[in-house]
């Protein structure tokens, strides 16, 4: 696989998650944040946040694997 179309496939894989599920994964993946940290700034509860996460990760796994760059 190449970089350019991980990159695609991964960008296409964001953009397929919830409003909240991205800011979540890209608040902790892209800008460091904890989930804590994650939850006052779009001010929902910490568990929220976990569960969007969870749910983000699963997603972004699920579609990936099912174009085989799992």
């Amino acid at each position: 696989v190449d970089r350019a179309d991980l990159a695609q496939a991964i960008d296409e894989a964001l953009e397929a998650l919830s409003d909240k599920q991205r800011e979540v994964f890209l608040g902790c993946h892209e800008q460091g944040e904890t989930l804590d940290q994650v939850a006052r700034r779009l001010e929902i509860a910490p568990g929220t946040a976990r569960s969007h996460l969870h749910r983000a990760l699963a997603s972004l796994r699920q579609r990936l694997k099912s174009r085989r760059l799992l």
